[in-house]
């Protein structure tokens, strides 16, 4: 993940193989990152993802170990398997949710004070779209939106 994703992303889901101890270790340099140089650190969304969860032989890494790491990052935990459809629209929503709300609350703060209202739009507040980041073995993917579904 790259410096200046961390820097400007609303959101973010940090996804690890639970057929992978390895892949959950790799985890906390991309958390550290992102707690480091986002600009609202203590108060954007993140959501710590096992996936393939439907690889119960090759499992690595329990589900209470997982919930566990999130409690100590104090984020949301899932576990998913993409490829089984389990629990992901469930875990994009979340994230969506908490997007919203933190865009919201933070556009509350930014834009209370007179000396920094900047001219809105129509009345509207423009903010960017969730930057979802996926982090599993290898590079980090970018996704600029969840899936969408029926269309």
């Amino acid at each position: 993940m790259h410096e200046r994703a961390s820097r400007t992303g609303d959101g973010f889901f940090l996804v690890y193989s639970v057929a992978s101890r390895d892949s959950l270790n790799n985890l906390l340099p991309f958390y550290d990152l992102i707690k480091r140089y986002n600009k609202d650190a203590n108060n954007v969304p993140v959501i710590l993802v096992g996936n393939k969860c439907d690889l119960k032989e090759e499992r690595q890494v329990t589900f209470e170990e997982g919930q566990a790491l999130a409690q100590e990052l104090k984020c949301r935990f899932y576990e998913t398997s993409a490829k089984l459809a389990i629990r992901v629209e469930e875990a994009y929503m979340d994230l969506a949710r908490q997007t919203l709300i933190h865009i919201r609350e933070r556009a509350a703060r930014e834009f209370s004070s007179p000396a920094k209202r900047v001219r809105q739009n129509n009345g509207w507040i423009c903010a960017s779209v969730c930057s979802v980041f996926l982090v599993a073995r290898g590079p980090c993917t970018v996704l600029s939106r969840p899936p969408r579904r029926g269309v």
